[in-house]
């Protein structure tokens, strides 16, 4: 393993491509995309939210806990037909929601541990229920639990078990911790150290004798509060946040080459296995450095064009996307 953790997703997402022999990357397919993103890509923004925070440690802390739960895409279908919001839309909402009705101060560890499924649930405002009609019986319907609830419980899980290992730690919150391992220089000391020290940060898979590092939502968070904070951390050497989206868009710009096999279970939204996504968000990362290497422009600003190429494009936001579920990850 490189010494350096950003390196080891370039060299092990590069390891399980190159091994791969269902998908494969068209060099002549990245001019018509990198036209294409000429449209949307613009200067780095911080995110700004509506809200008042106390202290730098509690914005922080905010963009953290922000990106510890930004999972969910292989529920976008059911939160689109349930509440009208996309997985992202959903996580940022469940932050907010926190935030406002929390008027103790900080969402800190012990607050993390003592969230309930209840909350969450209501926090996020998913149906806790869901009625079927029964075929053979017109007008009657069948109430089960809701497979949203499935989602509810992978976001009380995280934040519980954060809490927990920030207590064990003796870190109050997810905000000292950043700040503790920020580093405007080298953002691999955070991204190691969230990666390292949290589970839901760990996102690393064996496949097909491989150890691939991805990484998404450990840089993600790096990248936004080195936009926000520049005086405090830093980005350099980052990639793509890899998650189900521009793989998606790579494969209809034609970048990604895919078997039939997993084209129909894209066009059909059957759920993906895990050896399939992780090849997927593994080939992102090499596609995306290698348009950063010809444009000379950073892999994270290349992602935040890629995910606004994919909302403000119509035949790209109404495509069916790749479909995994089994994760806390993306």
């Amino acid at each position: 393993m490189s010494s350096n953790i950003l390196d080891e997703i370039k060299a092990s997402t590069k390891e399980l491509v190159d091994k791969c022999d269902w998908i494969s990357i068209s060099q002549s397919s990245l001019p018509s995309l990198i036209d294409a993103l000429q449209n949307t890509l613009q200067d780095p923004r911080p995110s700004k939210f509506p809200l008042n925070f106390k202290s730098i440690e509690d914005e922080v802390n905010f963009v953290a806990l922000y990106g510890l739960v930004s999972f969910g895409s292989g529920f976008r279908n059911q939160l689109h037909e349930a509440i009208g919001r996309g997985a992202q839309e959903t996580s940022l909402f469940l932050m907010l929601s926190i935030y406002i009705s929390n008027e103790t101060g900080i969402p800190d560890a012990n607050y993390l541990t003592n969230i309930k499924e209840h909350d969450v649930q209501s926090w996020m405002n998913v149906p806790a229920i869901e009625e079927k009609p029964v075929q053979s019986l017109p007008g009657v319907f069948a109430v089960s639990s809701s497979h949203l609830m499935e989602l509810v419980k992978k976001m009380t899980f995280v934040f519980n078990s954060t809490g927990e290992i920030l207590k064990k730690e003796n870190f109050s919150s997810m905000g000292e911790f950043c700040l503790r391992y920020g580093n405007t220089k080298d953002p691999s000391i955070l991204v190691n150290a969230l990666v390292s020290t949290f589970p839901a940060f760990h996102d690393v898979e064996q496949v097909f004798g491989v150890e691939v590092y991805l990484l998404k939502k450990a840089q993600l968070t790096a990248y936004q509060l080195s936009l926000l904070f520049p005086d405090r951390f830093g980005s350099g050497g980052l990639c793509i946040f890899a998650d189900n989206v521009i793989p998606t868009i790579l494969c209809l710009y034609g970048v990604i080459e895919i078997s039939k096999e997993l084209r129909k279970k894209l066009e059909n939204k059957v759920l993906l296995e895990k050896e399939e996504i992780t090849v997927l968000r593994a080939s992102s990362v090499v596609v995306c450095e290698l348009i950063s290497e010809a444009t000379k422009i950073p892999s994270p600003q290349l992602d935040q064009a890629l995910w606004k190429l994919g909302k403000s494009t119509p035949e790209l936001r109404n495509s069916p996307r790749f479909l995994y579920q089994d994760t806390v990850m993306f």
